[in-house]
Order: structure tokens, then sequence, then C-alpha cells
């Protein structure tokens, strides 16, 4: 009785330590996964902010102050899958 009290008394230190190691690694997991969300967030802003400053500039030399039109004033639709003029140069390649 008392042998297997022990080897039971074992067995449950071995599944306490694997239950704590799974929350560990699943806490390791959605820290890292909240850091790359948030320097994935980063990328895609100042990707964006470039854009939109290059989209600005290209619209300024060609004067258009953008007050009467806007980017799909053309008539290009601002729909998924619409290409876009290149002269706004997407950094997909011109998708929406």
């Amino acid at each position: 009785m008392t042998n297997r009290r022990i080897e039971e008394g074992k067995s449950r230190t071995r599944i306490n330590v694997e239950d704590d190691m799974r929350k560990r690694e699943e806490g390791l997991g959605r820290q890292a996964n909240e850091h790359v969300a948030a320097e994935m967030t980063n990328i895609l802003d100042a990707a964006l902010q470039e854009w939109s400053r290059q989209v600005r500039s290209t619209l300024s030399a060609n004067g258009n102050t953008g007050t009467s039109s806007g980017p799909f004033a053309n008539g290009a639709a601002s729909h998924t899958g619409t290409q876009v003029p290149p002269r706004f140069g997407l950094p997909d390649g011109g998708k929406l």
C-alpha cells in the first residue's frame, strides 16, 4: 500500500510538472505572438505613411490639390481587387 501511494505521488508530480510546462509554453507563445503583431503593426503603419507621402507627392507634382478629386477620381472603384493607376505605386503591385 505504501509503495502504491509513493508511485501515485510521483505520477502526480510528473503530471503537475508537465502541465506547468505546457502553461508556460503557451504563455511564451502568446507573448511572442503579441510582440510579432506589434512589430507588424509598426511596419504596416510606416509602409502606409510612406505610400501616402509618395501619393501626395505624385499628386502635387501633377498639379492635383486633392480637393476636388481623390485617388479614385479617374473612375477606378475602391473595392478589393481593383487595379490602382500605376502612378500610385502600391507596395503589393497595385492591388487593393
